[in-house]
């Protein structure tokens, strides 16, 4: 429905006003947005980690499906997750255990904060 609405949204005016209503409950443009980022951010995380899983060796099916229990912290598996596993895959599957644990945003806020406080080089001025 979001999708449907910035559709719509996107072929009037500007000062159009366009409530969007999702079950009877109106919704903000940002609202969408923030909701469409955590599903985006999400669901790249998932795929990542099941890349991980199938760069290892391991069917498409499978690892989406330990990469999903993961990162849901559901405990779940088809057999993948074990102590033999390569250490590639513990740590892909350990990242999105914490991550879906701690949630997206929190970890994404975290990690932007360790980014901006790495001393960058400074230029000499000419």
């Amino acid at each position: 429905k979001a999708v449907h609405w910035m559709i719509k949204r996107s072929f009037l005016p500007d000062r159009a006003v366009l409530p969007a209503k999702i079950a009877g409950k109106e919704y903000t443009e940002r609202e969408m947005m923030e909701t469409a980022i955590y599903a985006f951010i999400y669901l790249v995380i998932l795929i990542a980690g099941a890349v991980v899983l199938m760069l290892l060796g391991n069917p498409i099916m499978n690892s989406l499906f330990e990469s999903a229990s993961a990162q849901g912290n559901v405990g779940l598996s088809v057999g993948i997750t074990s102590a033999a596993m390569p250490l590639a895959g513990k740590i892909s599957l350990i990242i999105q255990m914490l991550v879906g644990r701690l949630e997206i945003i929190p970890v994404v806020a975290f990690l932007s904060y360790l980014v901006a406080k790495v001393p960058r080089p400074r230029q000499k001025p000419f």
